[in-house]
Parts: C-alpha cells; sequence; structure tokens
C-alpha cells in the first residue's frame, strides 16, 4: 500500500490579506501564527502589481475551508476569499 503526502495536504487557502508592502504581510502573519495557525506569505503578480499573500491553510474540501473561514472572520474581524492554487 502506497501513500503519498500530496493526499493528505490541504487543497484550499484561506487569504486573510494581500500588501504591496512585504513587512506588512509579515506583521499579519506573524499575529496569525501567535494564534497557532499555519500560515505562509506568498508573492503573486496580479494585473501586473506585486502582492504578498497571507494565506492560512484550509481543508482538502470547500465546505470544511468556507466553516473555517467563517469562524477566522468572525474571531479575528478578517474578510477572506479562499484559493484554490
Amino acid at each position: 500500500e502506497y501513500k503519498t503526502e500530496r493526499l493528505n495536504k490541504p487543497v484550499y487557502k484561506i487569504q486573510v490579506g494581500a500588501f504591496g508592502v512585504k513587512e506588512n504581510a509579515s506583521d499579519l502573519a506573524g499575529y496569525l501564527r501567535e494564534k497557532k495557525l499555519t500560515v505562509s506569505v506568498v508573492n503573486r503578480e496580479v494585473d501586473g502589481n506585486n502582492l504578498y499573500c497571507v494565506w492560512i491553510e484550509g481543508k482538502s474540501n470547500l465546505e470544511d475551508t468556507e466553516k473555517i473561514a467563517r469562524e477566522i472572520k468572525e474571531k479575528y474581524r478578517l474578510s477572506y476569499r479562499i484559493i484554490k492554487p
């Protein structure tokens, strides 16, 4: 029987910020890490602009990811969008 890590990894991400300044993204990511969330800062080009996006790990299905995102919005007052990289 073979198992791969990829099957267990979350597919969806919860984007809670997109910043033109890397330090702003790092500050938010640091705050969320203190709250024990799994966070990454991803550099993306959007419409010719360089953005530092703050992503929280979601789940492998949209419904569970939405549930987590709503809890984060309520608890930390952050707007979000669901990303499927």
